[in-house]
């Protein structure tokens, strides 16, 4: 940066903002390569506003105008060239860095672009190295939420057939958004790998909005830490039926999925859904409304604990009860199993009587506890090695009472909610009955205040349990694309870098010659031509594709690279051996054929195998890639003569190809197309149709047609990873913990290979072989366009004539000297 006063503003600058030339001074004078000063005065003349101010200052000269609070104290600064003595407040001028490089590398070529490599590794923290790979999770909520046990669905079958996640879930670990905090989780049982994987954790907090939390996996030495007692507030065992009464229609309610056993019950003289409560609920109009489950439920020498929800529209009248829970003998008898109803001064009693006898026993809270049109939750036990009874309500114990008799069971006795069959002090239930649930045990207190205090979460896949949590808060979850642990930036040597450039519409505009021979790279020096290859097919298209050997890119910096065109007498210097393999098959290969592996020239392409039985051939090549050992990898690939035609494959680092197959392995890792066992796969297995580190189902692969697979390889010092394309789309995207040796040496031998299972099949390759150096941090970009500077004589520029500025009492004075 050069800091300038800038000549020709006037006493105060804010006058001189205001009074920047007046109309009659203002001239359009073309001017170009001038100085800072010469180009204030020009804008001066030109403008009336600051907008238009920096702009000319910055078009003319290549600098910015910068102010800062009050001018600074005024100063008089004589320029004798412009003849003028004027005052000039703080004012800077900052020269920024040019667009186009300096100086030009070669006057014959007009256009240039600044191409930026990078080698740096993404920004994305990592929870645990030990992990290869994660899930992320977005959860959407409109409120603020804290505490909240959230369901998510994933499909843990594909990942386990992929290899990517142990067999039995044990390596998954929920991390929250500041990828740190590794949060509680519960797998429920038997949902492992299955495509609706139900994974349950509990999220400290979420804003009203989003947030992203990270499902992490692909450790096979960890070990589960699912555990639904850390996900939710309380886990009760003992469940016997649980009625959440949330069907919404129809005439008929059943037992919530977790429960041990399935139940029943009919809706009878039309008690009404209801949409309060915890989703649906059902509302009896006290006249004759009431469901009936037939002679279920029996706890006969047993412990147990009701539990429901009650909105009593209005208390019964004074004498009388409101049973919203009976298992009593049919009509004719009093006796009863058990019964919890509500009284006329707003208390709940629960009460049994002696099978056969009209002894009556149980416990009563006081009144004044459940009042009219209010939602209360009630829970009554039986303790059967105690015979004590207790009742909370709303949480809170308020009676308990030892009665010294068991459980019975009266003949016939049935289950109804909203009545009994005795009709001498019960009345019909009036009110909206929700979340009833039976345990044949006795909650504690503590877990009466949980069961008010939280919502019962059940699973089929973990029947008779209550998980007490938070209710339901209306989350959005979505699950993101797979990602895998980023690899560390590493120094790389003589890397081709692919850049991706339009020259379609550079060919278009005539500023590039049609067959892109114009084109040149020069390296950071702006002095040093560097090796280039234009893939053949795509000049003249959106997305040209240039390869640019760069001699050095250190690890975590950027070299900045330029590419000139636009000299029409320039011929071509691309050149395939950027590349570390170019074969396009109008020749023979420059790598060598062994086995059955013959080149036909005809159709320019690699027979590597007759259709006859057990056939291998093999091209290879006895160079790999090293610093960094990685590589991409495109080529065609043919499979034909339907079932049986085994595979092809690329094998890369492999001591020597010979004895190989797609399977068997020889120090190095081989990517597999093989349709004997439709499957793409990653694998360094040693035996024929051996386990893969990971594969993905493709059952097409022999469908006698050209297929387009890719490659791309990388080592980064501690695991080994690749991605495998067929036609374009991604079919294995996975890591190895444990790197082959040869690829930690760089040794080794590049292969192409096939192998016939039976007489009628054949595979090729042909049309294109590509191998190029590759690593992940490394990418370019391609800056603006800039144009070769013309000199005034180019442009006719007219010389700008002499500039006088004085101050006056009324503001500034601008006018042109003759």
């Amino acid at each position: 940066m050069r800091a300038i006063e800038a000549a020709a503003i006037a006493l105060v600058y804010a006058v001189a903002v205001g009074m920047l030339a007046s109309t009659a001074a203002r001239q359009a004078v073309a001017v170009h390569h001038v100085g800072v000063e010469r180009a204030v005065a020009y804008a001066l003349l030109k403008c009336q506003n600051l907008t238009c101010f920096n702009h000319t200052v910055r078009q003319v000269a290549g600098a910015e105008l910068h102010t800062g609070g009050a001018p600074a104290a005024l100063k008089p600064r004589t320029f004798v060239s412009y003849g003028a003595v004027i005052y000039t407040p703080a004012i800077t001028l900052a020269q920024p860095p040019p667009t186009a490089p300096t100086p030009w590398w070669d006057t014959a070529w007009r256009y240039a672009r600044r191409v930026t490599v990078t080698n740096t590794a993404p920004g994305t923290t990592w929870w645990n190295t030990a992990m290869l790979y994660r899930l992320p999770v977005t959860l959407t909520s409109s409120n603020a939420l804290s505490d909240q046990q959230v369901l998510i669905t994933i499909n843990t079958q594909s990942l386990i057939a992929a290899g990517k996640m142990r067999g039995d879930c044990g390596d998954i670990r929920v991390i929250d958004s500041d990828d740190r905090t590794e949060l509680p989780y519960w797998v429920e049982p038997g949902t492992c790998n299955t495509q609706a994987t139900r994974l349950w954790a509990r999220i400290p907090s979420v804003p009203a909005g989003s947030k992203t939390i990270y499902i992490y996996y692909g450790n096979p030495s960890a070990t589960s830490q699912s555990d639904a007692s850390r996900v939710f507030a309380r886990v009760i065992p003992n469940l016997q039926a649980l009625f959440r009464l949330d069907e919404g229609s129809g005439t008929t309610t059943r037992s919530d999925p977790g429960s041990p056993s399935t139940y029943t019950g009919t809706l009878v003289n039309g008690p009404t859904w209801n949409r309060v409560g915890y989703g649906w609920s059902l509302w009896f109009d006290g006249l004759d409304d009431y469901v009936e489950f037939g002679n279920i439920l029996n706890f006969a020498g047993k412990s147990l604990t009701i539990s429901a929800w009650i909105y009593v529209e209005q208390l019964p009248p004074s004498g009388y009860t409101y049973p919203f829970i009976a298992r009593r003998q049919p009509s004719g008898s009093y006796n009863a199993d058990y019964l919890v109803e509500v009284t006329s001064s707003g208390a709940i009693c629960f009460t049994y009587a002696k099978a056969g006898t009209y002894n009556w026993y149980g416990a009563c809270t006081p009144g004044g506890l459940v009042a009219a049109n209010r939602w209360h939750h009630v829970v009554a036990t039986f303790d059967s090695s105690t015979t004590r009874v207790t009742i909370y309500v709303d949480g809170v114990q308020r009676a308990s009472s030892v009665t010294g008799q068991q459980l019975t069971s009266n003949s016939g006795a049935v289950l109804r909610f909203g009545h009994t069959w005795y009709t001498g002090n019960n009345k019909w239930y009036k009110g909206v009955l929700d979340e009833v649930a039976f345990l044949d045990r006795a909650l504690s207190p503590a877990e009466a205040a949980d069961l008010y205090s939280y919502y019962a979460y059940t699973t089929a896949n973990y029947k008779g349990y209550l998980l007490l949590g938070k209710p339901p808060a209306g989350l959005s979850i979505s699950l993101g694309s797979e990602q895998l642990q980023p690899s560390p930036a590493l120094d790389v040597t003589g890397y081709p870098v692919p850049v991706t450039i339009d020259t379609q519409s550079l060919i278009a505009a005539g500023k590039m010659r049609a067959d892109c021979g114009d084109i040149r790279v020069i390296d950071s020096d702006n002095k040093t031509l560097l090796s280039y290859f234009v893939e053949p097919g795509t000049c003249n298209t959106q997305a040209t594709r240039i390869w640019v050997r760069v001699p050095s890119i250190p690890a975590n910096s950027t070299v900045h690279l330029y590419m000139y065109y636009g000299n029409p007498s320039a011929t071509s210097l691309s050149d395939p051996s950027v590349l570390l393999v170019y074969e396009d098959f109008s020749k023979p290969p420059s790598g060598s054929l062994a086995g059955s592996a013959t080149y036909d020239s005809a159709n320019r392409r690699v027979q590597l195998t007759p259709a006859t039985t057990n056939q291998l051939g093999y091209l290879y090549y006895t160079t790999v890639p090293r610093s960094p050992q990685g590589f991409y990898a495109r080529f065609y690939l043919w499979v034909g003569g339907g079932t049986g035609g085994e595979a092809v494959w690329l094998g890369a680092y492999d001591t020597s190809y010979t004895g190989t197959r797609e399977d068997v392995v020889n120090g190095g890792y081989h990517f597999t197309f093989d349709e004997y066992q439709d499957r793409v796969a990653f694998t360094k297995s040693t035996v024929d149709n051996g386990a893969p580190i990971a594969m993905a189902r493709q059952a097409d692969i022999d469908n006698s047609a050209w297929r387009l697979a890719e490659v791309y390889f990388w080592y980064d010092g501690a695991k080994a990873c690749a991605r495998i394309l067929l036609d374009g789309a991604t079919k294995v995207y996975a890591c190895d913990p444990q790197p082959q040796q040869n690829v930690r040496s760089g040794t080794g031998q590049l292969v192409i290979g096939g192998r016939t299972g039976s007489a009628t099949n054949y595979h090729r390759v042909g049309t294109v072989l590509l191998i190029a150096k590759y690593y992940p941090t490394v990418s370019a970009a391609v800056g603006s366009e800039a144009q070769r500077p013309l000199t005034p004589p180019e442009q006719g520029v007219p010389q700008l004539p002499p500039i006088v500025v004085a101050p006056s009492i009324t503001g500034v004075r601008v006018h042109a000297s003759p």
